[in-house]
C-alpha cells in the first residue's frame, strides 16, 4: 500500500471519528440549530436564465411572478425515492444550472462570515474555521408564495459529507413562514416575517439529522439561497 494511499485512509478516517465526537457533544449541549438577522448582508445579484436583469431586492411582487415562470415545483426525499406531492410541499425551486451568483463579493465575504456564525450555532469547536474544514455548496434557490409551505421532514444526505443546511433569507416582504426545528424532544421557531425589515438579511442553520417544518406563507413572497454544508476534505 502507498504512502499516499495509507495517508487518504487515515485523513478520512479523522474526519469520520471528527463527525461522529461533534454529533455526540451536540446531543448532549443541545447546539442544533441558529439563525439571526445578517448585520453584515450584501446583494448577491442573483442572475436567473431567461430574465433580462438580475433579481432587485428587496424583491417585489412584480419580479417574483417572473421568477415563478422560470420555477419548477419543488420535489422532496423519501427514503430513496424523490416525491413530487403538493400536500406535503408546496414551494418553487431553481437549481444552480438554472442561475448564477454574480456578486464576487458573496462568496468571499458573505459566505466566509457566515462560516463563524454556523460553528457558534453548531457546537463545533474553532479547529473548524482554523483548518478550513467547512464547505458551502449552493443546492438551490427557492421561492415560497402564499399558501406555500413544507410539511415536517428531515433533510437527505445530498451529497457526501453533507452534515447540515443552510438557508440564506433574502431581502423579501411576506408574514408567515415561521421555521420549526426539532431535535429529539427539543424545539426551536424562527420568525423572521417581514413584521421587520424587508431590507433585511437572515439565515437559519441545522443539522441534517433535525426535523423541520415551514409552516404557510400567510401574504407576500419569500426568496432564499439553499446552501449544503459539507465536510471539506482538502
Amino acid at each position: 500500500m502507498s504512502s499516499n494511499t495509507s495517508k487518504k485512509k487515515s485523513n478520512n478516517l479523522t474526519f469520520q471519528q471528527m463527525l461522529n465526537r461533534t454529533f455526540q457533544n451536540v446531543r448532549k449541549s443541545g447546539d442544533y440549530c441558529g439563525g439571526d438577522r445578517l448585520t453584515d448582508g450584501q446583494d448577491p445579484k442573483v442572475m436567473i436564465n431567461g430574465m433580462q436583469e438580475h433579481i432587485q431586492l428587496p424583491l417585489e411582487p412584480s419580479q417574483a411572478k417572473l421568477i415563478i415562470e422560470q420555477c419548477s415545483l419543488a420535489p422532496f426525499g423519501r427514503k430513496d425515492k424523490t416525491i413530487l406531492d403538493k400536500s406535503v410541499r408546496h414551494t418553487w425551486q431553481l437549481n444552480p444550472s438554472s442561475f448564477i451568483i454574480t456578486n464576487s463579493e458573496w462568496k468571499i465575504y458573505t459566505l466566509n462570515n457566515l462560516k463563524s456564525k454556523i460553528v457558534s450555532d453548531l457546537g463545533l469547536n474553532q479547529d473548524w474555521i482554523k483548518n478550513d474544514l467547512i464547505d458551502l455548496q449552493l443546492y438551490k434557490l427557492l421561492l415560497y408564495e402564499k399558501y406555500s409551505f413544507f410539511k415536517i421532514h428531515r433533510d437527505s444526505e445530498k451529497v457526501d459529507g453533507m452534515f447540515a443546511t443552510l438557508v440564506i433569507i433574502l431581502p423579501s416582504h411576506y408574514k408567515g413562514g415561521e421555521f420549526v426545528i426539532k431535535h429529539y424532544n427539543q424545539e426551536r421557531r424562527f420568525d423572521y416575517s417581514s413584521t421587520k425589515s424587508k431590507c433585511d438579511y437572515y439565515y437559519l442553520v441545522f443539522y441534517a439529522d433535525c426535523q423541520h417544518e415551514i409552516l404557510p406563507i400567510k401574504d407576500g413572497y419569500r426568496l432564499s439561497l439553499v446552501y449544503n454544508i459539507v465536510v471539506n476534505k482538502q
